[in-house]
């Protein structure tokens, strides 16, 4: 037997439209207080952040024919994996916005 092939696609960028209000917040700390504030701040700042992207969801959007290669890759038998370095809850936002909830041939794309 043959194993499918595996698609992983990000969804921040690429499928959504979302780089603008990720990366004001995810290198904002090093750049401005370098390393050393960094280490003591930054996983408490991306926290803070991730708090304040909640509030700028309903920016975000899928980038045009963004569902396109979705459905592609499923129609063509293969294993599709949605990925992201957002907060789990963001993903679960992204996966609405593509509507691959409610798509028979999306209905196992593990959300990464």
């Amino acid at each position: 037997m043959t194993a499918s092939a595996i698609a992983v696609l990000d969804t921040d960028g690429t499928l959504i439209d979302s780089d603008y209000h990720h990366a004001r917040g995810d290198q904002v700390v090093t750049a401005v207080g370098g390393e050393e504030l960094e280490r003591r701040v930054g996983d408490r700042a991306r926290e803070q952040q991730g708090r304040e992207a909640d509030e700028l969801l309903e920016e975000m959007a899928p980038l045009p024919g963004a569902r396109d290669p979705l459905v592609a890759v499923k129609e063509r038998g293969h294993r599709l994996v949605l990925a992201s370095s957002a907060q789990q809850c963001h993903v679960e936002v992204f996966a609405d916005m593509l509507d691959v909830r409610d798509t028979k041939a999306l209905d196992d794309t593990p959300l990464a």
